[in-house]
């Protein structure tokens, strides 16, 4: 899951280059098989509680995920050294492991 600066912060050209390096760095797990998935989210959204829905504030928390395969952390961290979102100091990615049969 990716977490930082959200594009509409980017000049033209900057959003430009930055989704042209996205492309590229998308084409290497798809030419290996390891990309399962993945998207960029919208601003919009809603948080659900016990007392209802309310409306997402806070967008720039989470940009998109991606579903990888890897064998390890230490694999999945190794892939993630050149991801574009790390481009930006404030940008943050969480690693997570799927859990199969919850």
């Amino acid at each position: 899951m990716f977490g930082g600066l959200h594009p509409d912060g980017m000049t033209p050209l900057e959003k430009q280059e930055h989704f042209a390096k996205w492309g590229q760095y998308l084409g290497y797990f798809n030419q290996h098989d390891q990309l399962i998935s993945g998207s960029p989210l919208s601003k919009a959204g809603k948080v659900m509680t016990q007392n209802g829905a309310f409306d997402l504030l806070d967008y720039n928390q989470l940009e998109g995920y991606m579903i990888l395969e890897a064998e390890s952390y230490q694999a999945v961290e190794q892939l993630l050294e050149e991801c574009p979102s790390l481009d930006f100091q404030s940008n943050k990615i969480e690693i997570r492991e799927l859990t199969p049969n919850f």
